[in-house]
Order: structure tokens, then C-alpha cells, then sequence
């Protein structure tokens, strides 16, 4: 008999052999049609101009067919947005098989003709944007466009997407991998081949700001090289040189300039520096264009409307004693659980003092609906139930709020700890004869004979639990009244068939 609760199940591939991983290595790199070294000369290398690098691992001695144990590790490296059909690269020929094959011929000719067979492994992530040739071993990109912005999202990476690592050659934070888990057949010939390719970003697209128009609120006191920051930075899904790189305004009126800092997120915040005397009696505010410029080759460009405006006086404005907030929240929590607490401090009094707090327009709707923010009291309360699809990380930003101030930005971390949930406990209790599991039963028994009695009970003590038997035979479970959480196990019909397996 089983018995299932809400229940989370893992499937594992089975086990691959480890032995032989720490051989020798060798690299091989393919860049504007040229080979590093003469022994790799491969169609891909006369095929594929300057998108495509391979890097080759054999992990132990170079025979593909010697051991079940042995893998060997396979490197490209393409660009994004590739045409379908771009070849990508051959096995048969980057892992010389055929001519491995060739020796293993010559040493046993008792094997005769053997031609090689290529099959992936599972149909996972990659087998979407990558064809595999099953005779040849040629990869090509699939009809299926590669664009690294959506393949390489932070929810996105898994077991078939990862992002790259400094480790691997010629790989940066601006490429994720696609992994591929090659067979080569027949089972004579069987090896396992592990494939990554790295996906290198291009400049597609063009930084662009969230608002079109940024207000921006600046004390007619404040002195030379007041920074303040810009919240509104602009955002550009390419990586590295292809993201943001510059700011710049269109008209300065001789008073701002800009000036840029990169946070720990990697984020690049633009801040609107104070070079002049501000007179709110004179100007109370000024317009102009923000523009940021990525790294690209030519550069793409995005802007918005930046509206500064000159504020009376207030000699003080909310501090935060700090910057970030790091809190943990089970996914299990109940609704109302209290996650933060924020508070900043405004020195002055009456009704310059007062501070209200809000969320960044930044923060979107989803996080602001699954977390309250008071506006007087500054506590962060849980207002939705947390479920399997909610995002495990929320970055929330607050503002300290004060009359005619610039906002104190903090930063509220919450990351949620998915929670399994414990498996209900089966306690039998056996009404007829019983040995190890084993119930022994007369030929004749009557219809709607008592076998067992079975108590269920949930450890959790808040789920439904469903009951059923798994096996063929003539019995049946039915609720033992009065308690509901007692099942009676019983016989339906007679058989005269002479055992049964039941769980």
C-alpha cells in the first residue's frame, strides 16, 4: 500500500563512472579560420570563420572506445543569433574517432567494419537549439534562434543552462554554456561525450531607461560636488562592453555634470554631480536629456528626460545608519510574518522630521504585492502566500522620504528557502495471521474479511492524504468509522489464484 501527501520528486541519472578524470589535457583553440596546432586539422576548422572556438579535454589516454569510465570533455564557443544549419562543429573529427577507430582496427581485425553512431543522451535544453548529425557527428544550430539574453537569464540556469566560469578557456562572464551529453555507438565503441558550448553575447540591443521622464529634487543649498544619486540607470540585456558603459547629458547648463559607479550587483549608477551655484529664486528647474552609450562597435545609445528641480531649504534629510538589509524567509512562512523592519533617522524637528517610506519604482509589482511595505512605520510584512512559482530572490528598494529632501535608498534582499514537505507515517496494525510482513489467509475466507488496520498520520498536520493500493488482487481499503485517520484493508471477492504482492 502507499500513501501520498504533497510530495516533490527528484529523478537522478544513474551513476557515470569517475576513474581516469584527472589525465591529460589538451586544448585547441580555432579563431578566423586558423588551427593552434597541426595535428587537429578538422572540417570544422575549414568550415567555421571567427564564431566558432573549440577547446578539447581528453580526460585519460586517448581512446574513446578503451573504458566504460573514461569522458571525454568537448569546448565550443559561438556567438549569439547564429543562422539555422551554422555548423558548429563535428565530433568525429575534433575528437579524431575515426582515426582512433583506425588503430583499433589495425590492433584487432577481427572487428571489421564498424561505423560510428551519435546520439544525445536526453532531449534537455539543448537538444532545442542544437541538431545533431547521427552518422556524421556534425552539431549545426537549429531553426530555434540562440538569444543569450533569454537563455541566460538568472532563472533560466539549470541543469542544461549554466553560467560560464572563469575556469573553462576562453570563457567570460559575458558567455553562459549549453551542456550536451554525447553517446557514441555502438557499445563497443561507447563513450560519453560532454559537450559545452559557450554562448557569447553580441550588441543587439540598446540600452534603454524604464521611465521616460526621471524627476530629480535638489536642495537650492547644496554645495559644489554634491552627488546625488540617479535611481532610474538605464538598462541594456547585453553583458560587459556590450552594456552600459557611459553617460552623459545633452545640455549641463554649466551648473551638473554626470559621473558613474558601479554597485555590488555589478549595476553601473549614474550620479548627477552639483559644479555650480543653484538659486531656486533665479531657476527652480531645469530639463534636459540623460543619454546612455553601451560599449558595442558602433555604440547604441538610449535617453530620457531628466527634470531636475531646485527644493527650498531643509537643513536635514533621513539617513539610513546602512545601505543593505540581507533577510531569509522559508517558503512555509504564514501571511503577516513580519521580514524587516527599516528605519531612518531625520535630525530635525516638527514637520521637517516626519519620513515616509516607499518602494523604488524599480521594485516590480510581484514583489511589491507579496510584500508590504507601511509607509509610517517602515516593517516589511509577508501579504501573500509563498508558492512552488515564486521567485527565491527579491531585491526590494526603499526610500526614506523627507519634506523637500533627495531619498535615502536601502536595499531589502529577501531570499525565500524552498521547504519540503516530511512524508505521512503508515503505522500497521494486522488483524490476520502476520510474519515478516507476510499475511496469511485461508482459501475459503468470506467476502469483506478484516486483514489490517492502518493509522495514518500526517507530520506536518495540515495536508490531505490519499491512500490507494498498488497491486492487482481482490481487496480494498475504506475508512474506518468513526476515525478518519484509520483505513481498513479488506477482501472484495474470492480468487483462486494463490498469492498477491501488494504496497
Amino acid at each position: 500500500m502507499c500513501c501520498r501527501g504533497n510530495e516533490t520528486r527528484l529523478s537522478l541519472p544513474p551513476a557515470l563512472g569517475s576513474s581516469g578524470l584527472l589525465g591529460r589535457k589538451r586544448y585547441r583553440q580555432l579563431a578566423m579560420g586558423q588551427r593552434a596546432y597541426s595535428w587537429s586539422s578538422t572540417a570544422t576548422s575549414q568550415r567555421n570563420l571567427p564564431n566558432v572556438f573549440i577547446f578539447l579535454v581528453f580526460l585519460g589516454p586517448f581512446n574513446c572506445f578503451a573504458s566504460y569510465s573514461r569522458a571525454t570533455e568537448l569546448f565550443y564557443s559561438i556567438s549569439e543569433g547564429l543562422p539555422a544549419g551554422f555548423l558548429i562543429g563535428n565530433l568525429a573529427q575534433d575528437l579524431q574517432l575515426q582515426r582512433a577507430a583506425e588503430d583499433e582496427e589495425e590492433q584487432q581485425s577481427r572487428w571489421g567494419n564498424f561505423p560510428l553512431f551519435f546520439s544525445l543522451a536526453s532531449q534537455g535544453l539543448g537538444g532545442r537549439y542544437v541538431n545533431l548529425n547521427n552518422q556524421s557527428g556534425e552539431l549545426h544550430t537549429s531553426d530555434q534562434e540562440i538569444d543569450r539574453e533569454v537563455l541566460c537569464t538568472e532563472d533560466n540556469l539549470g541543469s542544461s543552462m549554466v553560467a560560464s566560469s572563469s575556469s573553462l578557456p576562453l570563457l567570460s562572464s559575458e558567455s553562459c554554456l549549453l551542456l550536451l551529453d554525447i553517446l557514441v555507438l555502438p557499445q563497443e565503441y561507447f563513450c560519453l561525450v560532454k559537450v559545452k558550448i559557450a554562448i557569447h553575447d553580441v550588441n543587439d540591443n540598446a540600452p534603454y531607461f524604464p521611465m521616460p521622464q526621471i524627476h530629480l529634487f535638489v536642495p537650492e543649498n547644496s554645495p559644489i560636488n554634491t552627488r546625488l544619486a540617479i535611481e532610474h540607470s538605464a538598462v541594456d540585456p547585453d553583458m560587459g562592453t556590450n552594456g552600459v558603459q557611459i553617460y552623459q547629458l545633452q545640455d549641463d547648463y554649466g551648473v551638473f555634470t554626470l559621473d558613474m559607479e558601479e554597485n555590488e550587483s555589478g549595476e553601473r549608477m549614474p550620479y548627477l554631480i552639483v559644479m555650480g551655484v543653484l538659486d531656486r529664486e533665479a531657476r527652480d528647474k531645469y530639463v534636459t536629456l540623460i543619454i546612455a552609450e553601451d560599449g558595442g562597435v558602433p555604440p547604441l545609445v538610449g535617453s530620457a528626460t531628466l527634470i531636475v528641480g531646485i527644493s527650498d531649504i531643509n537643513d536635514n534629510c533621513p539617513q539610513f545608519n546602512e545601505t543593505q538589509i540581507n533577510v531569509t524567509v522559508f517558503g512555509n512562512s504564514s501571511i503577516g510574518l513580519q521580514i524587516a523592519c527599516i528605519h531612518a533617522v531625520d535630525v530635525d524637528q516638527g514637520i521637517n522630521a516626519k519620513v515616509t517610506y516607499s518602494y523604488s519604482q524599480k521594485v516590480s509589482q510581484l514583489s511589491r504585492t507579496l510584500f508590504h511595505l507601511d509607509e509610517n512605520t517602515g516593517i516589511i510584512k509577508l501579504s501573500k502566500r509563498i508558492n512552488g512559482d515564486t521567485p527565491r530572490l527579491h531585491r526590494l528598494s526603499v526610500l526614506a522620504n523627507g519634506p523637500g529632501c533627495i531619498p535615502a535608498v536601502i536595499m531589502v534582499s529577501v531570499s525565500i528557502i524552498k521547504v519540503m514537505m516530511r512524508p505521512p507515517e503508515v503505522i500497521p496494525r494486522f488483524i490476520a495471521n502476520e510474519a515478516e510482513w507476510v499475511v496469511y489467509l485461508r482459501e475459503l475466507e468470506p467476502v469483506n474479511t478484516p486483514i489490517a488496520l492502518f493509522t495514518i498520520k500526517d507530520p506536518d498536520e495540515k495536508y490531505k492524504v490519499d491512500c490507494y493500493l498498488d497491486g492487482d488482487g481482490p481487496f480494498k481499503l475504506s475508512q474506518y468509522k468513526p476515525y478518519h485517520n484509520c483505513i481498513g484493508f479488506f477482501i472484495t471477492r474470492k480468487e483462486k489464484k494463490y498469492g498477491f504482492e501488494m504496497y
